[in-house]
């Protein structure tokens, strides 16, 4: 008997297979760290086809420690991190170049005459599909273009897993990429056609639950159903039960990310917080508003490779030590600064340092630079929509297991922080729809998913909050804005 819902989760920096009882319980897990290159200044890649080897591992590791079989497999769901690129050969599924990550910057500067007509962004997919193609032709018949097939990390897999009878992905997927007209929520023949390239490099648009593919016996071991795919931040939204207009949460992993539902209605806020879609089914779509903290998790693992704190699991006993910040500041921005600023060359920047600074001050500071800036975003969203602000800020991801962080986050936001029981949001909203997929349940009975193992309450008054947080946007200076 099928029992279990098998959800694959590639993010930026690791990667995971849970098994989830049809009651969102977690029944086997199995974890792999992903490797990421520099092989210049900006540029950042990882090797697809090692992805998916040790996602195979990680399969078999999660299934056993569920005591289960692929056959016991209902459903499989696939959530990945979003608009990387990954080029490969139709006729032997190998890649023909590293994947280009989505924090790869080598676009900046040289996509203007895009931006001028196209929402594009230096992180987005169509800023570097070009370049790929570019580096991957040169010297080569023209010919071989036909043979070329592209995708974000979760088309690959899923060609893998179906030894090549599906070439997909999800409107989630796709509206993130930069080739998603938000028209006619189909790909931009437009877009597609000035920059030289042609329909058949592109995966098919497939709702984001249903039955969408089956995996191969060969590829696979079992033939089961693919029946959700999901972009990581979206899916989270799900594991929180977040489809209903002002229903929003935050996911600290490598970012940390808003998102919040603005129902089927494509809200424009700002550059800086696109609409993306939420989900597409059926002809229903919702859609989102997403700002991101671009290093959030990352800013403890640099804290870590540079000896300033032990490591990123220990950086909450590290800065219990002190009971305040000791006049130390941070701004995140190791990667450029995000919503609602909008600069990729912006800085990261430590400041207020003296002779009596220990590394709990600062940890301390990464911890409150962090939540400032997830304040930044939830206020500028909420003061720039009709969106009702809600009661708490739901949240999930590996950092919330850090309780001085959240508590932190509560104060400095001023508003209680729900932490979901499942650290994993991604993985759990992309099982639950893998359900919805294969039709367990339905849509209407999601919100039982959302679990909270503890709420953090402000322990400050909302004034202090509030000139700790222009303190702080002095100290790292008008300059986020650029």
């Amino acid at each position: 008997m099928t029992d279990i819902l098998l959800a694959l989760d590639v993010g930026t920096t690791s990667l995971r297979a849970i098994a989830f009882s049809h009651e969102g319980e977690v029944m086997g897990h199995g974890h792999s760290r992903t490797t990421s290159f520099h092989p210049e200044p900006g540029r950042v890649e990882q090797d697809a086809e090692t992805i998916w080897q040790e996602m195979q591992e990680v399969i078999k590791s999660a299934l056993k420690s569920a005591k289960r079989k692929k056959k016991d497999i209902t459903a499989i769901g696939v959530t990945t991190q979003r608009s990387s690129v990954v080029v490969w050969d139709a006729k032997t599924g190998r890649t023909l170049s590293p994947m280009v990550v989505w924090s790869d910057t080598r676009a900046v500067g040289g996509i203007d005459w895009l931006a001028k007509g196209y929402l594009v962004v230096p992180q987005m997919a169509a800023a570097k599909l070009p370049l790929v193609i570019e580096g991957i032709l040169e010297g080569k018949r023209a010919s071989a273009k036909d043979n070329l097939r592209w995708g974000n990390i979760d088309s690959y897999l899923i060609w893998k897993l179906t030894q090549g009878a599906a070439h997909i992905t999800d409107r989630t997927q796709a509206t993130t990429t930069g080739y998603l007209d938000p028209q006619t929520l189909e790909w931009n023949d437009a877009l597609i056609a000035e920059q030289g390239l042609h329909r058949a490099l592109f995966p098919k648009l497939v709702d984001s639950w249903g039955p969408l593919a089956t995996t191969s016996r060969r590829a696979f071991g079992a033939s089961v159903p693919i029946t959700s795919i999901l972009a990581d931040q979206q899916s989270a939204m799900m594991a929180h039960g977040a489809i209903t207009p002002g229903a929003c949460k935050v996911s600290y992993g490598t970012s940390g990310t808003f998102n919040v539902n603005t129902g089927d209605q494509m809200t424009w806020v700002s550059p800086t917080l696109p609409p993306w879609v939420q989900y597409a089914k059926a002809g229903k779509v919702a859609y989102c508003i997403e700002g991101m903290v671009l290093s959030a998790g990352s800013v403890f693992d640099w804290l870590a490779g540079v000896d300033l704190i032990d490591s990123a699991q220990q950086s909450q006993n590290i800065a219990a030590q002190s009971a305040d910040n000791g006049g130390v500041y941070m701004l995140p921005s190791l990667q450029g600064i995000g919503a609602p600023f909008g600069n990729p060359e912006r800085k990261a920047m430590i400041g207020g340092l003296g002779g009596g600074t220990t590394k709990a001050h600062i940890a301390r500071a990464a911890m409150e630079g962090i939540s400032f800036r997830i304040r930044e975003i939830v206020d500028f969203v909420y003061d720039k929509t009709d969106l009702d602000r809600p009661a708490q800020l739901p949240v999930d991801g590996g950092a919330t297991t850090n309780d001085l962080f959240m508590q932190i986050q509560a104060d400095l936001l001023h508003m209680p922080v729900a932490r979901h029981a499942v650290r994993e949001g991604a993985a759990l909203g992309v099982a639950i729809a893998a359900g919805l997929g294969g039709d367990v349940f339905d849509l209407s009975t999601i919100n039982r998913f959302a679990k909270y193992d503890r709420v953090f309450e402000p322990q400050i008054s909302a004034d202090e909050a509030a000139t700790r947080l222009r303190d702080w946007q002095t100290l790292v200076s008008s300059g986020a804005e650029g």
